[in-house]
């Protein structure tokens, strides 16, 4: 029945029969009961715009509160007026804001509120919340508050007219952020967050103010509930919208909202109070920001509470995250995404330590490379040499022992045994020769010394050469 309520109130009254009975088919009583809403709606709608506008506030320039005099209007809410006064006592010069309820003072609730709205004041004590002079009753049963007057600008508008970069905005707003909290651990629930609550000085210090509709989380004497004459629509929570109670929660919403026109410079939501009941159209409307920062906003404003950060501080450190560079709470989990945070946020570390990985495996693979060059020539030299070991024994032992059993080879013999010394001599000469190669160049040398002139077999008779071969073996 909610949902058909909701596409009834979007058509003209003749088409609204037929479309009921096309989206509720046989459940006629449903609706019945949402073409009887859709009319009252009408009615209410039309009875709001012939409605009066409210009886001005009487006039209260020159009035004094104590030792403060009125000086102008400031500002008006649905709670009351604020003025700008100053001391008048002589002693200081002190301006103040006076804020005066501004519906009937004889409406018991509404006094209970701002008598309330004092009593939370006077407990805060934070840098960025507006501190609480005084308050009281007037002869006349007024109910008033003397507070610490703010001389700023609403945060969006500050921002915007001194064109702040990310970086200073994300600042100004975590200030922001840090006096909910503070207000929250004192067990006070805001309950109308936005920018026009939130001032910001010429020294670029903002100020959190009008508590004039939050209330103790512990206090049950009152409805939880927020009025939606109280309201600031585009900045509730759904549950305030629907007349749920209010929690911490509900002003993690409304600063998600904030941070998000901050951020973007567009407005979250243009529609009216029915409009934001649909959860899902509300979502599609924020749309303006991306990567971790949209995923941070879209948190903080999930339409399920349970949904959202678990408290302000947990919003606040999370965006101390992003800053920083760092994975945040709002981004699902992922190896690979923190992995690419941990990149950006140390680039010059993660360069260098790549360009030394680089070199070092650069010179791995060069050193690789030259090792095996190196053993691939000492395994071409090696098979060299054992060639021509084989050569030199096949010249020293096989040729010579063959020729000296032909008659008449002296001569050839003679050449044999010449290129086998020079063969020797070169080996001799080459210091890298293990024991095994030593051994077999002094047994070549000895086998020569007796071609050359061992008398007890048969050579070429030449003893003194066979001596020099001799030595050398």
């Amino acid at each position: 029945m909610e949902d058909l309520f909701h596409v009834l109130i979007d058509l003209s009254e003749p088409d609204r029969a037929a479309e009921a009975a096309r989206r509720a088919g046989a459940d006629s009583a449903i609706a019945r009961r949402a073409l009887s809403l859709a009319r009252a709606f009408d009615q209410c709608s039309a009875a709001n715009q012939r409605r009066s506008p409210a009886p001005p506030i009487p006039d209260s320039e020159g009035r004094r509160f104590g030792t403060y005099q009125i000086e102008r209007m400031i500002g008006r809410g649905g709670m009351g007026a604020v003025y700008l006064a100053y001391r008048v006592d002589g002693n200081v010069e002190h301006k103040v804001a006076v804020k005066i309820i501004g519906l009937p003072f004889e409406i018991q609730p509404f006094q209970e509120r701002f008598r309330r709205e004092r009593q939370i004041l006077a407990t805060l004590n934070h840098p960025n919340i507006t501190h609480f002079i005084d308050g009281g009753v007037t002869p006349d049963s007024e109910l008033y508050l003397i507070m610490e007057y703010v001389d700023g600008t609403p945060i969006d508008r500050y921002s915007a007219l001194h064109d702040l970069p990310e970086a200073l905005r994300l600042d100004l707003f975590r200030q922001v952020v840090g006096a909910v909290a503070y207000a929250h651990q004192n067990l006070i629930v805001h309950r109308d967050l936005k920018p026009a609550n939130i001032l910001v000085s010429k020294d670029g210090t903002p100020k959190l103010l009008d508590f004039g509709t939050a209330k103790l989380v512990d206090d049950d004497r009152f409805d939880n509930s927020t009025s939606t004459a109280l309201l600031t629509v585009n900045y509730a929570s759904p549950e305030q919208v629907r007349g749920e109670p209010a929690t911490t929660l509900s002003d993690v919403y409304s600063l998600g909202v904030i941070l998000y026109e901050l951020m973007s410079g567009h407005r979250a939501f243009t529609g009216s109070l029915v409009a934001r009941l649909d959860p899902d159209a509300e979502r599609k409307q924020l749309t303006a920001l991306h990567g971790d920062l949209d995923l941070i906003v879209r948190k903080a404003t999930d339409p399920v509470p349970a949904n959202r950060y678990s408290s302000v501080e947990q919003f606040g450190e999370d965006l101390l995250r992003f800053q920083a560079g760092k994975p945040v709470i709002a981004h699902p989990e992922s190896a690979a995404y923190r992995i690419r945070k941990f990149v950006r946020r140390n680039r010059l570390s993660v360069g260098v330590a790549l360009l030394a990985a680089v070199a070092i495996l650069g010179g791995g693979f060069a050193t690789l490379w030259q090792a095996r060059i190196a053993t691939q020539a000492r395994q071409r030299a090696e098979a060299r040499f054992q060639e021509v070991r084989q050569l030199g024994n096949y010249l020293i032992y096989d040729i010579h022992g063959g020729l000296q059993e032909l008659p008449g080879s002296t001569a050839l013999q003679e050449q044999v045994v010449e290129r086998a010394v020079g063969f020797l001599d070169a080996l001799s000469r080459d210091s890298t020769l293990d024991r095994q190669l030593q051994l077999e160049v002094a047994a070549g040398y000895q086998k020569l010394g007796d071609a050359l002139g061992n008398p007890n077999q048969a050579s070429l008779g030449d003893r003194k050469r066979a001596l020099e071969m001799y030595d050398k073996a």
